[in-house]
């Protein structure tokens, strides 16, 4: 490898800031990551989740939604990715953290269908320290900080069984204009979610995000389309 020059300085300096930015950014993602908590009969478990570390307000990065960060603090996105909702192939839902000037959390917000839920009860009873709990829809993986607000769903056993494959292989916003369908995924992602089919179990266990899902959400888009396409190619093959 040949020596570094002054020319390279400029260089090298800005590299080796980017390089500790994406570091710090890692530490934080990993210190605000929240418990999950999944239904006992849950077939599907997030592959990746993507993070965010974003100092100003603005848009998401992976939702279409604007983001307020809380005064001299910052929001945490997480992007979690699953292969499979119980509904379709491919899910992305998400859990902003929202941390305060003296690093404490300040809030909490799970997306819900497509809209989101505050993540802390009143009492911010689900919160340990810098861990905040929620709880995830079985089969369908909406969040919230409490169970309860899933048996309100008039469908949310009907949906993990009778409903099992309704909607095929979903392309999601990340996806749009990634990928090009194909006439068959929808009857094969139907077939697969079918044999998933299940009744839930309404008891819950904790699942923690592994340190080598998480990943920048920048990777974790760059990926999308793979980690689509390997599905589907499962599928094709297996079935």
């Amino acid at each position: 490898m040949n020596a570094l020059t002054a020319a390279d300085a400029p260089m090298a300096a800005d590299a080796l800031a980017a390089a500790a930015l994406a570091a710090a950014d890692e530490r934080v993602a990993e210190e605000f990551a929240p418990l999950f908590l999944f239904d006992a009969a849950e077939p599907f478990f997030p592959r990746y989740v993507g993070y965010s570390v974003l100092p100003a307000d603005g848009p998401s990065p992976s939702f279409r939604r604007d983001l307020r960060v809380p005064p001299r603090g910052f929001v945490v996105e997480y992007a979690v990715y699953w292969d499979w909702d119980i509904g379709h192939l491919y899910d992305l839902e998400h859990v902003w953290i929202y941390v305060g000037q003296d690093l404490s959390v300040a809030d909490c917000e799970g997306s819900f269908h497509g809209r989101w839920l505050k993540g802390l009860l009143p009492d911010r009873g689900n919160l340990d320290g810098r861990q905040a709990t929620l709880y995830s829809q079985p089969g369908k993986h909406a969040f919230s900080p409490s169970p309860l607000v899933f048996r309100l769903l008039p469908d949310a056993e009907t949906a993990v069984r009778e409903g099992a494959g309704s909607d095929g292989a979903l392309i999601g916003r990340p996806l749009e204009g990634r990928v090009v369908r194909e006439d068959w995924w929808d009857e094969a992602a139907r077939r697969r979610l079918r044999s998933f089919a299940f009744t839930p179990a309404w008891r819950f266990e904790p699942f923690a995000i592994p340190k080598s899902a998480l990943i920048p959400w920048e990777k974790l888009n760059a990926i999308l389309p793979d980690l689509f396409a390997g599905t589907l190619d499962g599928i094709h093959v297996t079935d």
